[in-house]
């Protein structure tokens, strides 16, 4: 439930206010960090997994909001949340 209420919250903040200044970016980015972590959790059920792949989905949007579209970026990236998955995981 509280990931469609953030998701319909971050909507709303996208339509009402212009991402010009760096105060309604981390905003932004917050409340879909916020939001995918709820989503996530519900379908993963499992509070390490669903933060490192929200952290992940807001990594990505950092770098499109930088201009960093090459495939070698989406490939550290997932590398790198596979390698914390990996060195967080309990043995």
């Amino acid at each position: 439930m509280l990931g469609l209420i953030g998701v319909s919250g971050t909507a709303w903040l996208i339509n009402t206010y212009a991402p010009g200044q760096p105060v309604h970016l981390v905003v932004f980015f917050v409340a879909v960090f916020v939001s995918c972590f709820f989503l996530f959790l519900f379908l993963l059920n499992n509070v390490r997994r669903s933060t490192l792949v929200s952290l992940g989905v807001v990594l990505y949007l950092i770098l499109r909001y930088l201009n960093l579209r090459q495939s070698y970026y989406i490939v550290l990236l997932i590398a790198s949340l596979a390698s914390l998955e990996i060195a967080l995981r309990k043995r």
